[in-house]
C-alpha cells in the first residue's frame, strides 16, 4: 500500500532532509497509481504490450534522483530530480500515449507544471564550475583518455533521447543500458559516439546461434609447453580493464549466456569462475550495454521481464522524416 511504499522511499532518502514527508508520500502515491495503470493495461510499451512496473525500478529511479541531488557538478531542485529519476526508471519504454499519462500524473500528484517540457530546457538544472566537460548541457565527470570522436549526426529523435541516457551515464556508474529498436536506427553508432565522449573503449560481442558462454567467460587453450592455459573471454577482460561492453543482438543469445550474465547484472556485480577458482569483480568504469531488434524479428526470443528489468531499457524507432532531413542536410 501507499504507506509501505512511503516508508521505503523515506528510508532511501534518509540522508537528504530536503525530501520531506509530504514529498515522500506524494512520490509513493505517484508510484502506486502508475503501477495500477500498468496492471489494468493502461500503460503500454512501444510495441503495444503491457509494461510491468516494479519496486526494483522505483529504487533505481530514487538512486538516480539521489545522485543528481548529491552531485558536485550540478544544482537541481528536488521535484526536478525526482522527475528525472522516475522518467529514466519507468518512461523510456512507454508508448507516446502512455508517456503523456505518466507526465500528467506526475504533474498532478507532485504539483509540478508541465515538467516534461521543462525537462529538455538547459535550465532544468544548473551546472557548477566543477563541470569541466559538457555534452548537451550534461557534465561528464569521469572523462578518461581522449578518443577521437567519430562523425555523428544528432537527429531530432536522438537529441530528445540523449538527456535521459546522459543522466544515467553521468550520475550512475553501474546501471546497464539496453537499446531496442529496428535495424539501422542508430543503436550501435550512438554507443560508439558516447564511448568516445566519455573516453571509454567500447568492446563488442556479437550474439548469434553459434555464440557460446566460453566466448564471454573464457576456456582452455593449448600453451607453448604442450599443456593448457585458461584464456579469458570478452566479459572477463572488459571487467578487469574497466571497459564498456556492448552485447549486440542480446535476444539472440543462448539461455546459458543469459544465465551467466545474470550474475554480473545482480546488485553485487560479480561472477565466480570455477576454472580460476576466483570471484571476479569489475574495475571502476566497467559498464554493460546491450542492443537488440524487437522480438518480432525472425529468430529473436522475448527476454523475460525479470531479466529485462535488470537494464535501463530504451526504445528506439525508425528514423522519422525530420531525422532523414537532418541527415541529408548535414551529410
Amino acid at each position: 500500500n501507499v504507506d509501505e511504499i512511503a516508508n521505503l522511499i523515506s528510508h532511501l532518502f534518509r540522508r537528504l532532509p530536503s525530501v520531506n514527508k509530504s514529498i515522500t508520500f506524494s512520490l509513493a502515491e505517484f508510484f502506486h497509481k502508475i503501477r495500477y495503470l500498468s496492471q489494468v493495461n493502461e500503460i503500454r510499451d512501444t510495441n503495444d504490450r503491457k509494461l510491468p512496473i516494479s519496486i526494483r525500478q522505483l529504487r533505481r529511479g530514487i538512486e538516480l534522483s539521489k545522485s543528481l541531488m548529491e552531485s558536485e557538478h550540478i544544482t537541481i531542485g528536488v521535484i526536478n530530480a525526482l522527475y528525472a529519476g522516475c522518467r529514466v526508471a519507468f518512461r523510456l519504454e512507454m508508448s507516446t500515449e502512455s508517456q503523456s499519462k505518466f507526465d500528467c500524473l506526475f504533474d498532478e500528484i507532485m504539483h509540478s507544471k508541465e515538467i516534461a517540457k521543462r525537462y529538455v530546457r538547459e535550465d532544468f538544472f544548473m551546472l557548477t564550475p566543477k563541470s569541466f566537460r559538457i555534452l548537451l548541457s550534461h557534465p561528464i565527470p569521469n572523462f578518461g583518455t581522449f578518443i577521437e570522436i567519430p562523425p555523428h549526426i544528432l537527429t531530432p529523435t536522438l537529441s530528445e533521447l540523449l538527456p535521459d541516457i546522459l543522466k544515467v551515464l553521468s550520475f550512475n556508474s553501474e546501471l546497464p543500458i539496453l537499446l531496442e529498436g529496428p535495424t539501422s536506427c542508430g543503436k550501435t553508432s550512438l554507443l560508439t559516439f558516447l564511448a568516445a565522449h566519455y573516453g571509454k573503449k567500447l568492446v563488442r560481442i556479437n550474439n548469434h546461434r553459434d555464440t557460446d558462454v566460453e566466448e564471454y567467460i573464457g576456456g582452455w587453450v593449448p600453451d607453448v609447453q604442450g599443456g593448457a592455459r585458461f584464456k579469458e573471454g570478452v566479459l572477463l577482460t572488459a571487467m578487469r580493464n574497466g571497459q564498456w561492453l556492448l552485447l549486440d543482438e542480446l535476444n539472440l543469445a543462448k539461455s546459458e549466456i543469459l544465465e551467466a550474465l545474470n550474475r554480473i547484472l545482480d546488485d553485487n556485480r560479480e561472477i565466480y569462475v570455477p576454472e580460476l577458482n576466483e570471484t571476479v569483480r569489475p574495475a571502476t568504469g566497467f559498464r554493460i550495454f546491450a542492443t537488440q531488434n524487437p522480438s518480432s524479428y525472425s529468430g529473436r526470443s522475448l527476454l523475460s521481464a525479470a531479466f529485462r528489468n535488470r537494464f535501463i531499457s530504451v526504445s528506439l524507432d525508425h528514423l522519422t522524416n525530420e531525422d532523414l532531413i537532418r541527415v541529408m542536410q548535414e551529410s
